[in-house]
């Protein structure tokens, strides 16, 4: 059996810290963030951004799979975010699983001027995004022009560590 864990972001740094460093010693299989800007419990409860502390996460943990489950694709433009996993697969020596969903946290995206379509048009921008992210980590060159997104002439290097790229987990509940 392989379990994994998932810890709050609203905890102080220096216990996240000890938290990643204690699942990593014990074996968990895999260590998770979330991509939220708002706390988990209540709207104003402090949070740190997600990807920046899974990349705090991927150089203090050493055996232990990492990875933000799951990051909305309404926050970040797909290229940009296959640039930040590549980073962070590096981070973490080809650790990272990389998870991203159709996001659905109204008050949030309100709350930051984040446009949030509709559940349907959501779920076309994760398959627009995952062909996104998947020619950059895979193709030297990139150009794509899609309803959601365009690139002209994009390209991600380094590439992930893993090849062809870190495994993916989607999720939709939007």
């Amino acid at each position: 059996m392989r379990i994994s864990v998932k810890f709050h972001l609203s905890f102080a740094f220096p216990e996240l810290n000890d938290l990643w460093r204690s699942a990593d010693h014990l074996g968990f299989e895999g260590i998770w963030d979330y991509d939220h800007f708002f706390g988990p419990s209540e709207f104003d409860e402090p949070t740190y951004e997600g990807w920046t502390t899974l990349a705090a996460m991927a150089a203090i943990t050493e055996q232990t799979r990492i990875g933000c489950l799951v990051t909305g694709v309404t926050y970040r433009n797909p290229a940009v975010l296959a640039e930040m996993a590549a980073t962070v697969d590096h981070i973490s020596g080809g650790r990272q699983n990389f998870g991203i969903g159709a996001g659905w946290h109204e008050a949030e995206h309100r709350g930051y001027g984040i446009a949030l379509p509709s559940p349907v048009s959501r779920v076309a921008m994760v398959d627009e995004a995952l062909t996104v992210i998947r020619r950059l980590w895979t193709e030297e060159l990139v150009n794509f022009s899609s309803d959601f997104f365009t690139l002209e002439d994009a390209f991600c290097e380094p590439k992930p560590l893993q090849f062809p790229h870190p495994p993916i987990v989607m999720a939709s509940t939007g």
